[in-house]
């Protein structure tokens, strides 16, 4: 009898990756699961990624002529692909059973629409890669007041992350999700909402798609055996308080202005399409002390994230619309089981 082999999907998108995409692809190349597909795409690069992707024979290396930003980019090859699973791969250095972890995960339980491995924090230091047992990401982690975090985010492997459990969303660094699950999240043409992206700059298309998964009735979960080692850019652990947050002011500012403006609307845009209404009054009060607090951040100290108001009610019209579309498929409330 001739065992089944589920094709898989890989997609890197790139953009000016020369200074990590030698570990990332070793590291994909090694992947324990057969019958992968690898795909690096660069997104107009003016480094050295072309030349890199090239001396692996193994990984299919496609380009663009302007930078349409990672999640265009899985949008666009995994439209045109019928691999069974889909690997979002980012700045990630895989261990060699990542993919083949999360693969039987999702082979054992149908209604696994995506999973999410145990990325670990990896820092650089004088230009060296130094991996730590610091948790990167466990998944997303949504409170009652909507505040959005990663899960376990900062805090040491000590054995609490060691079990499987169900998240309510697979966070973007190396997710794995099942192409049925996928094109079930398909919304008026598309999966990703192209509203969550300014050109190549965009913010919560992981969350959006995740949160929507959930509400169509796909299981999510993080799967701690398959591990991988991740340089987040932004922040390095969680805040836990008002005034670590307000310590942070620092690091804020070094990230992109339209970045920090989209952070600010699309995390909304994605309460406001997959939210469903009960949750939202059962918890009202919780969001509008934390949504008053927000708006007073911003107005003392980073007031031209407020500018962002202007797109945000343009386009409301036509989030309202995606709701609608989307609440008329939703089988089940998303969020209950996992507020904190």
């Amino acid at each position: 009898m001739t065992t089944r082999i589920p094709r898989t999907l890989v997609c890197l998108p790139v953009q000016n990756g020369a200074a990590w995409l030698p570990e990332v692809l070793d590291a994909l190349v090694a992947q324990t699961q057969p019958n992968l597909e690898l795909i690096v795409w660069d997104n107009a690069s003016e480094d050295a990624t072309a030349d890199i992707v090239r001396r692996y024979p193994t990984i299919r290396l496609t380009r663009s002529e302007g930078n349409i930003g990672p999640w265009a980019v899985f949008e666009r090859v995994f439209g045109s692909s019928d691999a069974e699973y889909l690997v979002a791969l980012t700045d990630v250095i895989l261990a060699p059973a990542y993919i083949a972890e999360s693969v039987n995960a999702l082979e054992r339980e149908p209604d696994l629409g995506a999973v999410q491995g145990k990325l670990y924090r990896m820092d650089t230091v004088a230009g060296a890669f130094r991996r730590t047992n610091i948790i990167d990401a466990a998944g997303f982690k949504i409170g009652r007041s909507r505040r959005l975090t990663i899960l376990g985010h900062g805090q040491p492997d000590g054995g609490r992350w060691d079990k499987p459990m169900d998240i309510i969303g697979v966070e973007g660094a190396a997710p794995v999700f099942r192409r049925a699950a996928w094109e079930d999240c398909r919304i008026h043409g598309t999966v990703l909402d192209p509203d969550f992206r300014v050109g190549s700059i965009g913010y919560g298309d992981d969350l959006d798609i995740a949160w929507r998964m959930s509400l169509f009735g796909w299981r999510q979960a993080f799967i701690p055996s398959a591990q991988g080692w991740h340089d987040r850019s932004t922040t390095k652990d969680t805040a836990l308080s008002m005034a670590s947050s307000l310590a942070r002011r620092s690091i804020r500012q070094r990230i992109p202005l339209l970045k920090r403006r989209l952070v600010w609307s699309n995390v909304r845009f994605a309460m406001m399409k997959n939210e469903r209404l009960w949750d939202v009054v059962r918890d009202f009060p919780r969001i509008l002390i934390r949504e008053a607090a927000t708006q007073a951040y911003l107005c003392a100290f980073e007031p031209a994230v407020l500018k962002e108001w202007g797109r945000f009610l343009r386009l409301l019209p036509r989030m309202l619309r995606r709701r609608r579309a989307i609440q008329r498929r939703a089988r089940k409330s998303s969020l209950k089981a996992f507020l904190t």
